[in-house]
């Protein structure tokens, strides 16, 4: 019976990609020249947070299918940053490393990123409140999934990483105590993204995702929050996905995905304090690594 029921809930993934292909085909309008764009996904949230950590496509293979994303390795090693056709880890302590070719991974998305939508932002913002302008001044649709890099210069991003697990695999709400947390200050930075609608919840993270890579490529991970000064939003929207791997069958035994876990809460993010007036913030480093310190989760169950 269960392996019965593990099929079926294959067929009902299956079903549900089809579903959603449709709907975002159904987006595109004949004769306006917009041009096919596709998602490439490798594995789902949804066995992610069950525990599925194993890899089950090289970053090679994922290669071919985009240059622009992220994810995470084999174990949970570390975050995937894709950029510029390059793929790097973001190790538990914040630093980064081109991978191998034969580094396999559990989930990603990627794409090939041609962005036709440009914002300025030409004022301080926290990340929120960019996410929130980008909706209400209708450059996102939250019914419609994109791809969107943030380039420019930021008075901080808290960020995290995970250290490598071993099996057997706890899944992934338990893990909270085991991630790194650093902010980095004064920093030159991309952040990678895509956003995904709410129903897309048991597929991909619905909202807003990025990881960030410093423009030195020394530091990156996944962004928890941050405040951008200046720069520019590119934004590409997305007609297609697809979905590479449903890695049902490879989950271990006593990890169930009938239900999808309860995230457990996040630890609070240690608020970051604004200076004081005639406080100076000190210049953006020479090396990115120079403007991190790194959380102590244990210390920071209240924020300050």
């Amino acid at each position: 019976m269960k392996f019965i029921s593990q099929h079926i809930n294959r067929l009902l993934f299956l079903t549900a990609i089809i579903l959603i292909g449709s709907l975002l085909s159904c987006e595109r309008k004949s004769g306006t020249g917009l041009e096919d764009t596709n998602i490439t996904q490798i594995g789902t949230i949804h066995t992610l947070f069950a525990g599925q950590y194993d890899g089950i496509f090289t970053s090679k293979e994922l290669s071919k299918y985009g240059d622009y994303g992220l994810g995470t390795f084999n174990a949970l090693d570390g975050e995937l940053i894709q950029f510029d056709g390059v793929i790097y880890k973001a190790a538990a302590d914040g630093t980064l490393k081109v991978v191998e070719p034969s580094q396999t991974i559990p989930y990603a998305t990627t794409t090939f990123f041609k962005p036709s939508i440009k914002y300025d932002v030409t004022k301080e913002k926290r990340l929120v409140d960019v996410a929130d302008k980008l909706i209400y001044d209708n450059l996102i649709n939250i019914n419609h999934v994109y791809a969107v890099n943030i380039q420019g210069d930021f008075e901080f991003i808290l960020y995290r990483s995970w250290p490598k697990q071993n099996p057997p695999y706890r899944p992934l709400d338990q893990l909270v105590v085991d991630e790194k947390r650093h902010i980095a200050r004064n920093i030159k930075a991309n952040l990678v993204g895509f956003y995904y609608p709410m129903w897309f919840g048991q597929v991909n993270t619905n909202g807003f995702h990025y990881h960030f890579i410093s423009d030195d490529k020394m530091i990156g991970g996944h962004v928890l929050e941050g405040n951008i000064t200046n720069g520019i939003i590119d934004i590409m929207p997305i007609n297609q996905l697809t979905i590479l791997d449903l890695p049902v069958l490879t989950i271990q035994p006593r990890t169930s995905i009938e239900k999808p876990p309860v995230p457990a809460p996040t630890t609070p993010a240690p608020s970051v304090k604004p200076q004081a007036p005639g406080d100076t913030l000190p210049q953006t480093p020479i090396n990115s690594k120079e403007a991190t310190e790194t959380i102590d989760q244990s210390k920071a169950s209240e924020p300050e």
